[in-house]
């Protein structure tokens, strides 16, 4: 995706490439760009040309994807029962899909607004290994619900950097997602 600064009307110039995965996170319409400590608005991302249009600005806020990723197991290739977990390794489907952005204020982080993007889902298959904690050992805890997703996304964080070491690979090539297979587990009431 290449990033075209139409600040000098009648001189477009390209500035920069942005692979097509971060693209609709971080060129999406509205969104403010940086290249060299210069800010960039975002008003156009023509996706069929694969072109982010921009111009110059100077605001006190940056912007924010806010993401909604959702994982389904397509086929479980291995599995492995270890004390109280379920060990799995499977192929999975990852649709990902950019609903919206923040404006977040530089130094104090305050929230200044949002707005919606309305950009396709992204579909992916790919291997991945996971592991399933049984309902019935999760609820005797003496943790709230939102108490106990709080541990499980510091253990996801903890593995998803370990992984990374482990693999030897980039944070951003390997990601983490907690719930259940169903959903019912977040969105159960009472």
């Amino acid at each position: 995706m290449v990033v075209i600064d139409t600040s000098e009307t009648g001189h477009p110039k390209a500035i920069a490439e942005v692979d097509w995965d971060s693209a609709f996170t971080t060129v999406h319409t509205d969104a403010i760009y940086m290249v060299e400590s210069q800010q960039y608005h975002v008003n156009q991302l023509d996706l069929d040309a694969k072109k982010a249009y921009v111009r110059k600005v100077d605001v006190d806020y940056y912007t924010d994807a806010m993401t909604y990723t959702n994982v389904r197991v397509i086929d479980s290739f291995e599995k492995k029962r270890h004390q109280n977990a379920m060990i799995e390794h499977g192929e999975v489907q990852v649709v990902r899909k950019v609903t919206g952005y923040k404006k977040i204020k530089f130094y104090t982080l305050e929230n200044l607004g949002f707005g919606d993007v309305f950009l396709p889902e992204k579909d992916m298959h790919t291997t991945s290994y996971w592991f399933t904690i049984p309902k019935d050992r999760l609820t005797p805890l003496p943790y709230t619900q939102a108490e106990i997703i709080d541990g499980l996304s510091g253990l996801a964080y903890s593995l998803h950097h370990l992984a990374a070491i482990l693999l030897m690979a980039d944070l951003h090539d390997i990601d983490r997602s907690i719930g259940d297979k169903s959903g019912e587990w977040f969105v159960r009431h009472g």
